[in-house]
């Protein structure tokens, strides 16, 4: 597709602060109050235990527990934006 811009992801921080910018820009863009109201998003499959291509249990230990992920997206992440067009 011609209109996606790809970026290799090499730096453990923007790893992190890409899946912050991915369940959240629906809540930036007014969308939703909450990642988990937004249903296109991976975010609630993460927490759930429904079958998923996803990597779940990847993304999950990269927080630490699920615990940890919900609590890195609960706080506001400072995170700049322009990185990630």
């Amino acid at each position: 597709m011609d209109n996606i811009n790809r970026k290799l992801v090499l730096d453990e921080v923007y790893y992190t602060q890409l899946i912050y910018y991915i369940h959240h820009n629906p809540v930036h863009h007014g969308f939703v109050k909450h990642p988990d109201d937004w249903p296109f998003s991976s975010y609630s499959i993460m927490l759930s235990q429904k079958s998923t291509q996803l990597e779940r249990a990847e993304i999950l230990t990269w927080f630490g527990a699920k615990k940890d992920f919900l609590k890195f997206h609960q706080q506001d992440q400072e995170i700049n934006r322009n990185d990630f067009y």
